[in-house]
C-alpha cells in the first residue's frame, strides 16, 4: 500500500507542475511595445452601396481616450501604409491607449468594387461627398462618440482639411495632416508638371492609364529620379524599401489620375472639374489642426505646408518640419514621415502626443 501511495503522489505532483507550467502567466503592463494589440475588420456602406473596410485596433480590447482616430492612407499605397507591422503608425497609437481605425479608401485594400460600379472611374470628390459622411457615421455610431481625431497622411491628410472644411456638421474633433499638400505653386514641387504634360499627350496619357498598375509602378519605383521624389533612400532601411516596392504599391483610379492632373494644373487642390477649390475651404476650419512634413519633400515641400498652416482658421494649430539630421546627414523625405528609420521614434511620438493632449 506505501509504494502504490508513493507512486501516485508521485504521478500527481508531476500532473500539478505540468498544469502549473501551462496556466498563463501574469498579463502584461500596457506600453508602446505592447504586443496585445487587437484587430478587427469592419466595414461602412455609402448610400450608393459602395462598400469602405477599415481595420479596428485595440489595445486588449480596452481603450484610455474617449475620441476613436481614423486614419487615411494616401496615393499610389493602401492602408498596409499604415500598418506595417508592429512598425505601423496604426499599431502604435492602438498600443497608446487609442481607438485606432485604419481606413482603405475607396478601390484599395479591402474596400470592396461592387458589382454594379465595374470599371467605372471615380474622383476625389466622390469620396468626399459619399464615403467619408459615411465613414464619419459609422465609426460615431459604433463607438457612440459625437466626435473623431483624423490622421491623415498625404492624400489622407487632404481629404481630412477638405472634409472638414467643406461640411458644417463634420463630426471632427482634430487633425493631423502628414505631407499632405493643398497648392502646386512652391518651386520644388515643379516635378508635378509631369502630369501636365502627360495631358498634352493623350496617346501617353491614355496608355499610362491603362497599364497603372502595382507592377508598373515598381518599375518606375526602380528609376533613382522618380524614386527620389518619394522618399530618401538613405532614410528606408533596405527591408522596408523592399516591402513598399514589393507590396504596398497600388494602382491609381482613372478619374482620381485625371483629378490630380486638373490640380497640377490649376495648382491647388479643386474639384474635378476644377469649379471648387478645397484649398478656399481652410479658412473655414476652426478645430485643431497639426501639419506635419519632411524637410526635403518635393511633393508636400515645407513652403506648401506653411501656406496649409498660415490659412486654417484654427487658433489651436501646430506646424512641424522634421529637417535633416545634422549628425547623421539624413533628411525627411515624402513617404520617410512613415517609414523613415526613425519615424516611430521621433514622428510618432509627435502626433501621439498632440493627440493626448486634445483627446481627454
Amino acid at each position: 500500500m506505501t509504494r502504490v501511495s508513493i507512486t501516485y503522489r508521485f504521478y500527481f505532483c508531476c500532473l500539478a507542475t505540468v498544469l502549473w507550467c501551462l496556466l498563463p502567466g501574469p498579463v502584461k503592463a500596457a506600453s508602446l511595445d505592447d504586443e496585445y494589440v487587437t484587430w478587427k475588420r469592419h466595414w461602412a456602406v455609402t448610400e450608393k452601396k459602395f462598400e469602405i473596410s477599415f481595420k479596428r485596433h485595440r489595445l486588449n480590447k480596452n481603450v484610455r481616450y474617449p475620441r476613436p482616430v481614423i486614419l487615411i492612407h494616401g496615393l499610389l499605397v493602401d492602408s498596409r501604409f499604415l500598418d506595417f507591422g508592429r512598425d505601423g503608425l496604426a499599431p502604435y497609437l492602438a498600443a497608446a491607449g487609442f481607438d485606432v481605425w485604419n481606413l482603405s479608401l475607396r478601390g484599395t485594400g479591402r474596400s470592396l468594387n461592387p458589382l454594379r460600379w465595374g470599371k467605372k472611374p471615380w474622383t476625389l470628390d466622390d469620396i468626399l461627398r459619399d464615403d467619408l459622411p459615411a465613414v464619419m457615421d459609422y465609426v460615431r455610431k459604433t463607438t457612440g462618440s459625437p466626435e473623431v481625431f483624423v490622421v491623415g497622411y498625404e492624400l489622407g491628410g487632404a481629404l481630412a482639411l477638405a472634409h472638414a472644411g467643406r461640411m458644417r456638421e463634420h463630426g471632427v474633433a482634430g487633425i493631423v495632416s502628414i505631407a499632405a499638400p493643398m497648392s502646386f505653386d512652391s518651386p520644388e514641387q515643379d516635378g508635378l508638371d509631369i502630369l501636365l504634360k502627360l495631358d498634352r499627350r493623350p496617346v501617353v496619357r491614355d496608355a499610362l492609364l491603362s497599364w497603372n498598375a502595382s507592377g508598373f509602378n515598381r518599375i518606375l519605383f526602380s528609376l533613382p529620379g522618380f524614386r527620389d521624389v518619394f522618399y530618401n533612400p538613405g532614410n528606408l532601411e533596405p527591408r522596408v524599401a523592399q516591402v513598399l516596392l514589393e507590396e504596398l504599391l497600388i494602382p491609381v483610379n482613372p478619374g482620381v489620375l485625371k483629378q490630380l492632373i486638373t490640380m497640377v494644373e490649376k495648382d491647388e487642390f479643386v474639384s474635378a472639374d476644377g469649379e471648387i477649390s478645397y484649398r478656399d475651404t481652410l479658412s473655414r476650419i476652426r478645430v485643431p489642426a497639426l501639419i506635419v512634413g519632411g524637410g526635403v519633400d518635393p511633393i508636400a515641400p515645407p513652403d506648401a505646408l506653411k501656406k496649409v498652416y498660415q490659412e486654417l482658421a484654427s487658433e489651436d494649430r501646430d506646424l512641424m518640419i522634421f529637417w535633416s539630421d545634422p549628425d547623421e546627414d539624413v533628411s525627411y523625405g515624402h513617404f520617410d514621415l512613415i517609414l523613415g528609420k526613425k519615424a516611430r521614434t521621433e514622428v510618432f511620438p509627435l502626433v501621439r502626443r498632440w493627440l493626448e493632449a486634445r483627446n481627454r
